[in-house]
């Protein structure tokens, strides 16, 4: 009995051991392609206060830049960056200052420079009904 025992013991031991060494057969998968928009992050700040952003296209950006004009018309300080800024852009230090009254140039001329790698800080002055832009490279 205790010889029948062992035998079987081992052959269950050896089926098992087989069954895991068998091939597997691979198969390939395939992955779909994947389509990448143009992307644009954007890192802002609203009274020191950071936040970030990707916007996709010129309605996207507009939306945006309206929701940035209001924050400014209510006092806050806000500042706008593109957000894969060269460190090469950070080694120079040109300033350039726009103010104006109309809101869709300050905001025209808000997207152009942020676009060409400056720091863009944004206020607005209640008294004269300014918009001042501030623009750092």
């Amino acid at each position: 009995m205790n010889k029948t025992y062992v035998k079987l013991s081992l052959m269950a031991m050896l089926a098992t051991v087989v069954s895991g060494c068998q091939k597997e057969t691979l198969t390939e998968v395939e992955c779909p392609a994947v389509v990448v928009e143009e992307q644009n992050a954007v890192h802002y700040t609203i009274d020191g206060i950071p936040y970030s952003i990707v916007i996709y296209n010129d309605d996207e950006w507009s939306e945006f830049m309206k929701s940035m004009m209001s924050q400014s018309r209510n006092g806050r300080r806000v500042v706008i960056e593109k957000g894969n800024r060269d460190s090469r852009d950070m080694a120079t230090k040109e300033t350039l200052v726009y103010t104006t009254t109309d809101e869709s140039s300050a905001s025209k001329w808000t997207k152009e420079k942020v676009a060409a790698g400056y720091v863009v800080t944004m206020s607005y002055n209640e008294k004269t009904k300014e918009f001042i832009c501030i623009a750092v490279r």
